[in-house]
């Protein structure tokens, strides 16, 4: 489970800057807007109880950890997690992104038309798959749900959540390469786009937006709508921005809210 860090002064202050812009560009955001998050303030996990710890801060592999949700408790083996910035580790832990985009589909925090005329969800960047294992309890089993990643490990990850929920009949765990284009098998039908936490690198902020672009394309769904929660750290708001920026310039409209708006003070502290 990742640790939490003061945004700082410097950062409150680059924060309220890439606010503005992308109210700029998106046309404003508030309680008001009709779409879900894209930009998270704040998170606190939902956690029953906490996972085992090596003496290097590591979670232990063999101890799954136990979340508390509106449709059953989720348990989720996290190898690897650490503190380091490899790509691998990243991908096999629980990022508090998650657990708060989990917890929108659990309340049902999705406002229509997404809630209702959802059939295929594909999820980028799944991680250790507890939005999807979520997801399959959440929702209408006539919605298909497929979670994506690259790294073979970290599918094997998703993969033994999966086992370990009872989802593995739910959802369809698939290997994608955001620099190809996506198969048509894959692309079939996805008319929602899952990601949370994925902005936290230039080459992201390039590649979401051309990928899922690409994925409605390959897809026969009439509309194609995403939903992106992401936690704003100091060292990524130059890659958000860039990242609506190129949101737009692919043809995607819509807006962003905080999400203490959608589940209210109780989630607002002084970390973000």
């Amino acid at each position: 489970m990742e640790e939490l860090e003061v945004l700082g002064p410097d950062g409150e202050a680059a924060l309220e800057e890439t606010a503005a812009t992308m109210a700029s560009l998106l046309g404003g955001c508030g309680s008001d807007s009709p779409v879900p998050p894209s930009c998270d303030d704040d998170d606190h996990g939902h956690r029953n109880s906490g996972p085992t710890h090596r003496d290097d801060g590591a979670s232990s592999p063999e101890e799954p950890e136990a979340w508390d949700f509106l449709h059953d408790p989720v348990r989720i083996h996290e190898p690897l997690a650490g503190n380091t910035s490899d790509d691998v580790e990243i991908g096999n832990q629980i990022w508090n992104a998650g657990i708060l985009l989990a917890r929108v589909l659990d309340e049902g925090l999705l406002p229509d038309p997404y809630r209702t005329s959802m059939t295929h969800i594909l999820e980028l960047g799944c991680g250790t798959g507890i939005t999807a294992v979520v997801a399959a309890r959440s929702l209408p089993s006539s919605v298909r749900i497929t979670a994506t990643n690259f790294h073979p490990s970290i599918l094997a990850t998703a993969m033994r959540n999966m086992d370990a929920n009872d989802v593995a009949d739910r959802v369809d765990v698939r290997q994608l390469d955001w620099n190809d284009p996506p198969s048509s098998d894959l692309a079939e039908g996805v008319d929602c786009i899952l990601a949370a936490d994925v902005v936290y690198d230039h080459r992201h902020a390039r590649l979401l937006p051309d990928v899922m672009r690409r994925i409605f394309r390959a897809s026969s769904a009439p509309v194609g709508r995403v939903v992106i929660l992401n936690r704003i750290r100091d060292q990524f708001l130059a890659h958000v921005a860039e990242f609506e920026v190129n949101m737009a310039r692919a043809g995607f409209k819509g807006g962003w809210q905080w999400v203490d708006e959608l589940f209210g003070d109780a989630w607002k502290g002084e970390r973000r």
